[in-house]
Formats: structure tokens, C-alpha cells, sequence
């Protein structure tokens, strides 16, 4: 017999007598889904335990398969990601969290096309944590350096192969006949024997042991991966029918505001607590218990908490810490020694030889993530364990960071996955979850942590500052070396002085070492300025400034030859026939070289990250001291793509982000606290602002067995370059600090 799920409502919310109304549209339907968490109740699982091998697959384009690593055994993973519903339809367990970048509808192609059914029979929940849900290509179960579709698409397809290959063991046996005549396409089993629902074999499928090296389909065979499909739930996020994990519930569930110090090291001083709990509908008053924790006001709804927070009027205490002094550490950085980095050539001969240099110092500043959605989760503290309902970019890190606060194993913790607006780096970081569980601890109740706007930008892990010199040495009418000194804070060593022994930090100088272009000589170094400030992973990471540094130096090399950036860029990038296609492509797209009116110019730049090939041609117009931005063309080369739609969805999603932190960006700090509490002083852009832009795939062949690159930070990289070029080539001044509004002058 098949195994049944239990329910994951067993200790809050109905049993699988409410389950009726579970699907719609192939999605979860919202209030069943805070119910029953990521777990289908009443499904039958595919596929039986066996001993677990650590071997694993890689598959190319063709189809073609090579070594990895899986989680666990075929048999396992088939059970963990795959199970047949009551009404016919294909259960898939997506370990991804989804956070807008459509991984859950991707996943599901990969999935609907080697099984053998039509996307719309195929319903996704989102899974917990777990480490049967590792990402292959990570070693984790996280959401990160666009590694969600390349990470689990070999995982995915033998798994979805090896069950495929059960359904037609099944109907061979019942017909008598060799598996070979039968297969698997449309929801059906087709064979000598007939044609029958897959659903329908589910029993007889249960008893056959998953083949350990089943068949995949053939690139000829698939029918849904590649095919332009809509988000799963684009129907619920229209008509806001989307569960958030903002949205989360538990009965008897109290609703927690905090107010956080707002200097680093900063401690309590002294609050209202009489104020507080006088207020109609506080519950409860929670101060601090150790250095950094949020004072809590905790009541049934939010609001009513919000305002017993104000009438606690909290006072702080922390390190005086301002923007001056902070910027004053990284610029002394780039006075020291740095750490040696790379190194290739002769640079010092090539720079003494050189006809011409040119010699930039480049500054970036901290940047908040800002997702739309602050941060939130439900936690339920018990003495026996803990629920978690929320988005995290981990959740097993989620799980392990509550479990060590509580003093649980980490199985006691269990994780509901909900969808996340947004996430962008910061749903990779745990504070969130662990404050809700002590809170929850402290209160005996479940409770809702809601982090305020104002709480959310002040209580961040900023993409840390950094200063650049950056230098190239002209001969030839070309670059004959290039040279960076960086200078920042470690995101790897933060709160962890020493880890890394005295080595520089690859996070750091990302992009820099292994830079694409064909020079004789490079160098790389990085001197490390520690700060107060927390500083943390950020949407593209330290690709998101170092591509500003390289891009921005090879822009004005390019203006002091004389040369066009485009044909500068041909030259260098002759051994990357894909950064050549992409360049290529957005420089047909806006026309370039065309002459374009007085008071506009277009800006270039790429950038190889992730795996993938991007390119962006920026439009500036220019009037006065005013600066407006109407257009941007970009384009991606990134090997096979699933969901076409969705790629180019990333592809312009990470321009405008990548844009509005060049234009407006900047975290600054005074008294040690950040001085921007909302989006009308850490401005991002509306729809009325935002240019139009035109994203494109470029088809280029990698080799069998290639993995795909990422779609979701690439275009983050490039784009403050082409937009400083553009400012330029539109008769305004070379930017070397960001953002372009803090530049004197300049109005964006």
C-alpha cells in the first residue's frame, strides 16, 4: 500500500476533513495553505526507502548525463519531491523558496515535461526544511546566487525520469508486456495494452522499485520546458489572493511590534512600560534580554501594537558611529598595503612602458535591500519544539539558527514555507525567525513578528560601502593592464573577526581575479576595513560594485583612446563569443553609433556572472542639472532556458533594481543609527520613473552538459556603468561616486 502524509495542521489548525478546497489554479489554496503548511494531506507517495548513494547526475542540453551529488537515493528523492493526489494530479514539493523569482513554476516545467503531463496537472507546495532538499549545486538548501533552476534541474529530471519510469513499469506489467512499449505523456501511460490515466497505476507504480539510472527525454521529446508559461499564481497575486508570509495565522496568536537599537552595540536605556501596556489591546510589554534585542510590544493585532510601542517611547544608547567616520575607514583603506588578490603578467613594467593611464578613484555606498514585504514570521514556541511559518532563503539555516536559541534538535523545529515579497539577500538572514521564537518562548502563545518599514531599512545587512582605485595602462590604442586596489568591509568575517586568517575575502573582489577581458597584465588587491555597520549579502553581491569598478574603468580607457566603447569591448572579449552575442544584440537594439539628439547619449557595459553573459545599453536624457532615464536595452546569454518569459521577467526586474540603487541608493549614518526610516528618504522606482526595458535572450550553444547560468542578479552587474557612461556621453560629468543624485549638480 501506499504511504499516506499526515497532516502538517496535526497540532495547529483543521484535519484532512478541511482539505476539500486545496487546489485551485494548481496552487495552494491560501487559507487551506496556513492550515496545512507545505505538506499535501491525504496524498500517496511515490517510490519506496532504500540505502542512500552519494551518487548523482549532471545533464546538458542534449539530454547527456554526468557525475554530482544528490541529497539521497533515487527512491528517496522521489518520495520527497513527488506524490499523486486524490484527484489524478501530479503533487510536486518544491525546495526552493519562492520569492518572485518564479522558481516555483520553472521547477514545476522541469518536472511537468519529464513526467509526462501538462503543466496545469501538476500542484506545488513549497517545502519546509529538510536535507533530502539540498540543492545539489549549492550543498544547502538555499535560494542564492541565481542557483535555484541550474542547482535542482539535473536533481529534478532524474527524479521525475526514475518515477516516470515506475508509471510504465506499472502498465507493462499489468499488460504483460516489456516497459520499453509503454510511455508516459499527456497524464497517460500508452502501450500495447491501451491507454490509462497515470493516477490509475499509482498502486501497482508504488511496488516497483525507481530505476537508479532511468531514462531522460530527449530535447525532441519536451513539450514544456522552453515554452513562454505565466507564473503559476499570476491569477492570486493579481487578485491578491497570494499568501504572503506576512499573511501567516495561528490560533491564539499575539502580534509583535519592536523597536531596535539603532546604533550598532546600542543597548536600552529606558522605555515606558506603564505607557505601553495602558494602551486598549497591549498584552504584553517584553524588554531586551541580551545586547541587540528588539523591545516588544505585543497585542492581537499589529496596529494596536504599533501604537504601544510609540507610547513605550524607547530610548537607546550605541556607538556614535556616523557617515563621515565610516566612509573616512574605507578611503584609509585604500592608503594601506592590501592583501594580494591576482596577479597576471608584468603590470608594473606595462604601466611603466604605457604611451597614457587612467587613474580612478571609484566610491559605492551601503544599500539596504528593501524588499517590499518586511520582514515577518509566525513562530510557535513549545517546550517539545517550534513551527516556524514564513519565507526564508534557507530554511534549514532558518530551522538551525531557531533550534540552537531554543535548545531544540533541529528536527523539533518545523519550517511552513510561505512565498516572500521579495527577498533580494535579505530573507537569507535569521534575526527575524530567532527574535520571533524567544519572543513566542517568552509569551506561551504563538506569535506574528512584523518588522515596520522604519525597523526593516534600520535593522538591515547592508551591501557593504567600498572604495576603488582603479587603474589602466594605455598602449596601442588598448589596454595593456589594469590594476584594483579595493578597499571595504568582509561580509564573511563580520561578527566573526579572524575567519579568514589574514586571506582576502573572494566575496569581496568577485568578478575582479577572473576578469574576461584579454589584458596582458592585471592585479587585484583589497585592503579590509572592518565596520559596526552590519554588512550582508545583497542581490548580486560583491559583483553588484566591482562591476561598476572594471565596467567604469574600461568606459573611460575607452573615452581617453578615443575609441568606441562597443568596438574597445569587441577587441578585449574576442575569446567570448557569448559576451560578443550579447554586446552585439543590445547594440542593434538601441542603435548604436546612430547620432542621437543634443542632450541625450547611450552608455554601455557587461559583465559575466552567475554563469551568465549581460549586456546594457542605458538611455540618459539630460536637461540642465536634471537627468531623466527612458530607456534600457538588455540582453542575456545564459545557456538553456526554461521559461523564457520568466528569464526576461528577471532580466528586467534586476535592471530597474540595479538602476534605482545607482540613480537613488545610499544608506547613510548618523550617530551611529540610519538615517532613512521609509521609501521617501531611501527612494526606489515608481512605475511613473521607471524606464522602459527591452529584454532580450541570446541564444548561443554551450557545450553538452553545461549547466544553465542564473537569471535573477546578472543584470544587477552592470547597469550603474552604462548609466554613468550615458550621463557622460549626454555632456555630463564622469561619476565616480555613487549614487549619480549625490552628485552635486545633478538632479535625478
Amino acid at each position: 500500500m501506499f504511504t499516506h502524509k499526515p497532516s502538517a495542521a496535526r497540532r495547529h489548525g483543521p484535519g484532512p476533513a478541511a482539505t476539500a478546497d486545496v487546489r485551485r489554479s494548481g496552487f495552494v489554496d491560501r487559507r487551506t495553505l496556513l492550515a496545512l503548511g507545505s505538506a499535501f494531506a491525504g496524498t500517496v507517495i511515490v517510490g519506496r526507502a532504500f540505502p542512500a548513494t552519494a551518487e548523482g547526475v549532471a545533464v546538458g542540453q542534449d539530454g547527456a548525463l554526468g557525475r554530482g551529488q544528490l541529497p539521497g537515493s533515487l527512491p528517496q528523492l522521489v518520495s520527497a519531491f513527488l506524490s499523486v493526489l486524490p484527484d489524478g494530479r501530479l503533487g510536486f514539493t518544491c525546495p526552493a523558496a519562492e520569492i518572485g523569482q518564479g522558481v516555483t513554476t520553472a521547477l514545476a516545467q522541469i518536472v511537468a515535461d519529464e513526467f509526462g503531463v501538462s503543466l496545469d496537472r501538476v500542484a506545488v507546495s513549497i517545502a519546509g526544511a529538510g536535507e533530502i532538499f539540498v540543492n545539489p549545486g549549492k550543498g544547502t538548501q538555499s535560494v542564492g546566487q541565481s542557483y535555484s533552476v541550474r542547482g535542482y534541474l539535473a536533481e529534478l529530471r532524474l527524479v521525475a525520469a526514475a518515477a516516470r519510469g515506475q508509471f510504465e513499469a506499472a502498465a507493462a506489467h499489468r499488460w504483460g508486456v516489456s516497459p520499453a512499449s509503454c510511455r508516459l505523456a499527456d497524464g497517460h501511460v500508452e502501450g500495447p495494452g491501451g491507454r490509462i490515466p497515470f493516477h490509475l497505476l499509482s498502486e501497482d507504480a508504488q511496488r516497483i522499485p525507481p530505476s537508479e539510472t532511468p531514462r531522460l527525454r530527449s530535447i525532441a521529446e519536451r513539450h514544456v520546458v522552453g515554452r513562454r508559461v505565466p507564473q503559476r499564481d499570476s491569477a492570486d497575486l493579481v487578485l491578491g489572493r497570494t499568501v504572503y508570509a506576512i499573511d501567516a495565522e495561528l490560533p491564539g496568536m499575539l502580534v509583535a511590534a519592536v523597536a531596535f537599537p539603532p546604533a550598532a552595540g546600542g543597548r536600552l536605556e529606558r522605555f515606558d512600560h506603564t505607557a505601553a501596556l495602558a494602551r486598549p489591546g497591549v498584552v504584553a510589554v517584553l524588554a531586551p534580554e541580551a545586547p541587540g534585542d528588539p523591545l516588544a510590544v505585543l497585542a492581537e493585532d499589529w496596529w494596536t501594537a504599533r501604537q504601544g510601542l510609540e507610547a513605550a517611547a524607547p530610548r537607546f544608547t550605541g556607538d556614535p558611529v556616523d557617515a563621515a567616520i565610516l566612509t573616512a575607514r574605507i578611503r584609509a583603506g585604500l592608503a594601506a598595503a592590501p592583501i594580494p588578490v591576482a596577479e597576471r603578467g608584468n603590470p608594473d613594467a606595462l604601466f611603466a612602458a604605457a604611451a597614457d593611464r587612467v587613474e580612478l578613484t571609484l566610491e559605492v555606498p551601503f544599500l539596504a535591500h528593501a524588499p517590499m514585504e518586511p520582514m515577518s514570521v509566525v513562530a510557535d514556541a513549545r517546550a517539545d519544539g517550534c513551527l516556524l511559518m514564513g519565507c526564508f532563503q534557507s530554511q534549514t539555516r532558518a530551522r538551525d539558527a531557531v533550534a540552537r536559541q531554543l535548545g531544540l534538535a533541529p528536527a523539533r523545529v518545523e519550517v511552513r514555507s510561505l512565498r516572500g515579497g521579495g527577498g533580494f539577500g535579505r530573507r537569507w538572514y535569521t534575526d527575524h525567525a530567532v527574535i520571533a521564537a524567544r519572543l513566542s518562548q517568552r509569551a506561551g502563545r504563538p506569535v506574528k513578528l512584523v518588522y515596520s518599514r522604519e525597523a526593516d531599512l534600520a535593522h538591515d545587512w547592508y551591501r557593504p560601502a567600498f572604495a576603488c582605485k582603479a587603474r589602466a595602462a594605455l598602449a596601442g590604442g588598448s589596454i595593456a593592464a589594469l590594476d584594483f586596489h579595493l578597499a571595504g568591509p568582509s561580509i564573511s568575517e563580520f561578527g566573526r573577526p579572524g575567519r579568514l586568517g589574514g586571506r582576502h575575502d573572494p566575496v569581496a573582489v568577485s568578478g575582479l581575479p577572473d576578469l574576461p577581458y584579454d589584458v596582458p597584465g592585471l592585479r587585484v588587491g583589497w585592503s579590509s576595513t572592518p565596520t559596526p555597520v552590519p554588512v550582508g549579502v545583497w542581490r548580486s553581491v560583491g559583483h553588484s560594485h566591482n562591476g561598476f569598478f572594471l565596467e567604469t574603468l574600461i568606459n573611460e580607457s575607452a573615452a581617453r583612446l578615443g575609441a568606441d566603447p562597443l568596438a574597445l569591448r569587441r577587441r578585449l572579449l574576442a575569446p567570448h563569443p557569448e559576451a560578443l552575442a550579447v554586446l552585439d544584440a543590445v547594440a542593434r537594439a538601441a542603435r548604436w553609433g546612430r547620432r542621437r539628439p543634443a542632450g541625450t547619449g547611450l552608455g554601455l557595459a557587461v559583465a559575466e556572472s552567475y554563469g551568465s553573459w549581460v549586456a546594457q545599453v542605458v538611455e540618459v536624457r539630460r536637461e540642465g542639472g536634471r537627468i531623466a532615464v527612458p530607456k534600457v536595452w538588455a540582453a542575456i546569454a545564459c545557456g538553456e532556458t526554461i521559461n523564457p518569459a520568466m528569464v526576461e521577467a528577471q532580466l528586467a526586474g534586476a535592471s530597474l533594481f540595479g538602476l534605482e540603487a545607482a540613480l537613488w541608493g545610499e544608506v547613510l549614518f548618523e550617530g551611529g543609527a540610519a538615517a532613512c526610516s521609509n521609501f521617501h528618504d531611501y527612494r526606489v522606482l515608481t512605475v511613473r520613473e521607471a524606464p522602459r526595458v527591452e529584454a532580450q535572450i541570446v541564444r548561443w550553444p554551450r557545450a553538452p552538459g553545461a549547466l544553465p547560468g542564473g537569471a535573477g542578479e546578472p543584470g544587477v552587474v552592470p547597469i550603474a556603468a552604462a548609466l554613468v557612461a550615458a550621463i557622460a556621453a549626454a555632456g555630463g560629468p564622469w561619476i565616480r561616486r555613487l549614487p549619480v543624485a549625490a552628485m552635486e549638480g545633478l538632479e535625478a
